[in-house]
């Protein structure tokens, strides 16, 4: 690709010292200014052209967001606030956790966070998912109503 946009440059490069050659050519000898004004017209199109180039090039480096949705274990409505606030970091772009399923649903980019980053900064906060189990001493942290292991169903 660096190939391919190093030989356009040369090219481009060619193309303005000819009209600029021919530039002064004209303004020497008061020649037809009609070949001077195809030149300028060619050298706004190859401007234009190097400009759209570079816009492909750089729609194809933007990544794709990634969503997952999964376990994440959580009782009360400061339970959903804390895991949602905890996934307020760089390269989360939007994350929602539903209570009643104790699902959380995120959208991330994977260049700025992984995966297994999102669950290690929820077992930070004392939550266990379904891929990693917070420590005890991260699950102490946890308010006294957050308290999802004392609890039957979870």
């Amino acid at each position: 690709m660096a190939c391919c946009v190093e030989s356009f440059l040369r090219t481009y490069c060619f193309l303005i010292q000819q009209f600029f050659t021919n530039y002064v050519s004209v303004l020497n000898r008061n020649e037809n200014l009609f070949k001077m004004k195809n030149q300028i017209a060619l050298m706004f199109v190859i401007l234009f052209s190097t400009l759209s180039f570079n816009a492909a090039l750089g729609a194809d480096k933007k990544e794709k967001p990634v969503t997952v949705k999964f376990h994440v274990s959580g009782v009360c409505g400061m339970c959903e606030s804390t895991i949602e606030k905890a996934m307020d970091v760089r390269g989360v772009i939007h994350a929602d956790y539903n209570l009643e399923a104790h699902q959380l649903e995120v959208t991330y980019k994977p260049s700025k966070i992984t995966e297994d980053e999102i669950h290690k900064l929820l077992n930070e906060v004392g939550y266990d998912t379904e891929k990693s189990i917070c420590t005890d001493e991260q699950y102490a942290r946890t308010h006294h109503c957050c308290k999802y292991r004392e609890l039957s169903d979870h």
